[in-house]
């Protein structure tokens, strides 16, 4: 008897668990849209959805991002955009940085303000289909971008679009990280050794 009690204890701490994560996960997407990425903002009151609607007949489908308000589950901003997401994170001052696969180069955006307006922009170098999709990455600080084309990895400033310089003997098949200060860089390099890049001194 005290085991079918405990059984139906735990049961009902599933059953509750279960329903409230349900509960938090149902936000208004489009049922047959499809999301590429997620990002919550660093107080994990906001939620960015990127990704695509669900297409219409005869309709073009355009891809893009929308933020919602996790306690109220409503969408407070979203924006459409040109060619498909291939990052979509918020940086710690509260502002959302996303970044699409234009035919001319991606387009990195950086969105905020009240009224969700562009804070800044800039284009990166053309990548090949084979840099994507997990060529990219933001450092924890939301400063740096890292960027990977054709066996290097390409280190951006994102105040000021600017690349801060580029490092060789890199695999994009690899894993790879940023420091939690956002000073350091490690991958795998193409001769299977860890490589360490120190950001500030450019090497």
């Amino acid at each position: 008897m005290p085991r079918y009690c405990c059984f139906v204890a735990c049961y009902a701490l599933l059953v509750e668990s279960v329903s409230a994560q349900r509960y938090l996960g149902e936000l208004d997407w489009d049922k047959r849209g499809r999301v590429l990425s997620l990002s919550f903002s660093r107080d994990g009151l906001l939620l960015a959805a990127a990704g695509f609607p669900e297409q219409g007949k005869g309709l073009p489908v355009l891809p893009f991002v929308r933020v919602f308000d996790i306690e109220t589950h409503k969408e407070v901003w979203s924006q459409k955009f040109k060619a498909s997401p291939l990052l979509t994170s918020f940086r710690p001052d509260g502002s959302l940085l996303s970044c699409t696969d234009e035919r001319a180069g991606p387009v990195v955006q950086v969105w905020g303000g009240k009224k969700w307006g562009e804070l800044r922009s800039f284009r990166l170098p053309v990548l090949s289909t084979r840099d994507q999709p997990d060529g990219m990455r933001l450092s924890s600080k939301g400063d740096t971008l890292a960027c990977w084309k054709s066996g290097r990895w390409l280190f951006f400033d994102v105040d000021s679009g600017k690349e801060l310089f580029s490092a060789a003997q890199a695999d994009t098949r690899g894993p790879r990280a940023f420091s939690p200060d956002g000073k350091r860089f490690a991958c795998i390099g193409r001769d299977h050794k860890l490589h360490v890049f120190d950001i500030p001194s450019r090497k």
